[in-house]
């Protein structure tokens, strides 16, 4: 079912009571009525988009409290976007909009689940912010923020326990806590696998532990991802501490962010708190390392003429289409198209280096020679990367 999608220009304190009225009274129950028209699902994705905002307003109508709600909704939703959006530290120099300017940064909600009595609203809703508004805003605090949203990753959840390796099994709890709600308003969305009949043939259990780029790649292709993220987390004991541990370590495949840990539990910690707090730092983790390769200023703008040799034009094609939807790209200009050199324009913001990581995100390189730069597929011919 579709989440009711309202634009806030439908949403402002004085538009007519009508249809909430008409809402209560087709749902109203002993004490509280259940909306018809709140229909649940995932709602809000991308960047600026932050959901799972629970509102719970008591006032003297349930319209007024609705209202009250909304403005809570949206500047708790600000705040996360800042956090998301901005390096620690940073957030302190970005001002907090009044009421007003807030309405004009916000383009829509998403009302997920609504409950109302005559004097209390309560809901859960996703903001989704204009991305013009809000960066004009970044910009004008003079702060470096994140650029791009990651695409997908789907994500496999290895758990080692008792000496066996458990990827498709029901009840696995590693992939509870990873698809729980710490995977929501990410800098990178992420997918699951169904672990139905179609993903245990192409990645039969038995090859769990020692899985293969091929089978990866079968089940990128299933799930429309480029890159899968392997998260393996192995329950034990520390005998010194005498305390429960969890090691985690994860990486991206074919390329990406990768790393390892180890969580101690607490006291009287549950096992699915100690795996919660292990899937955490792994997301944690991954969202740093797209930041540090996407977070720039307006300020740090640059043009960079490139050559772009191919062997034929749906190669470049290709080569053009990825650079187009690299993080940090703002604008891709086509100077001269031929085989096997072409040459581009690239408008880019943040360091050389940064571009670099991030084309390389996208799966190609960016190198330089004695004649300038040049970009290719990853893997193609590196004789051929610096010709004029």
């Amino acid at each position: 079912m579709q989440p009711m999608i309202w634009s806030w220009r439908t949403l402002v304190p004085g538009a007519p009571a009508v249809a909430l009225a008409a809402l209560a009274m087709a749902s109203l129950a002993a004490g509280f009525g259940i909306a018809p028209a709140a229909q649940a699902e995932r709602a809000g994705s991308g960047l600026f988009t932050v959901s799972g905002i629970d509102l719970d307003v008591t006032a003297r109508t349930a319209e007024r409290a609705r209202e009250q709600a909304f403005a809570q909704a949206r500047r708790a939703a600000f705040r996360q976007l800042v956090d998301r959006l901005v390096a620690a530290g940073d957030e302190g120099r970005v001002p907090a909009p009044d009421d007003d300017a807030l309405r004009g940064l916000v383009s829509s909600v998403s009302v997920v689940e609504e409950r109302f009595s005559t004097t209390r609203y309560i809901a859960t809703v996703a903001v989704s912010f204009s991305p013009e508004a809000v960066t004009a805003r970044l910009d004008r605090a003079g702060v470096a923020y994140t650029q791009a949203e990651a695409k997908p990753r789907l994500v496999l959840p290895l758990l080692e326990r008792a000496g066996a390796v458990e990827l498709w099994r029901d009840g696995n709890p590693w992939a509870a806590a990873l698809a729980s709600d710490l995977a929501r308003n990410r800098l990178v969305p992420y997918r699951f696998a169904r672990g139905d009949a179609g993903d245990r043939r192409r990645l039969p259990a038995a090859r769990a532990d020692a899985v293969d780029g091929g089978a990866l790649d079968d089940l990128a292709q299933r799930y429309g991802v480029e890159h899968v993220v392997l998260a393996r987390a192995r329950l034990g004991r520390d005998y010194r501490l005498d305390r429960r541990v969890v090691d985690y370590e994860f990486s991206t495949w074919p390329r990406g962010a990768a790393g390892h840990g180890r969580v101690v539990a607490t006291p009287d910690e549950t096992e699915a708190a100690l795996l919660g707090r292990a899937a955490q730092r792994v997301y944690d983790r991954i969202d740093a390392h797209w930041a540090r390769q996407t977070r720039a200023s307006a300020q740090q703008a640059f043009e960079m003429d490139v050559a772009v040799p191919a062997k034929s034009l749906a190669e470049w094609q290709e080569i053009r289409r990825r650079l187009v939807e690299t993080p940090l790209v703002e604008r891709v200009e086509v100077v001269r198209v031929g085989v096997p050199v072409s040459r581009l324009t690239i408008r880019f913001v943040g360091s050389e280096a940064k571009l670099r990581s991030a084309a390389a995100d996208s799966g190609l390189r960016l190198v330089s020679g004695p004649r300038g730069y040049a970009v290719a597929l990853a893997g193609a011919d590196e004789a051929a990367e610096t010709r004029p």
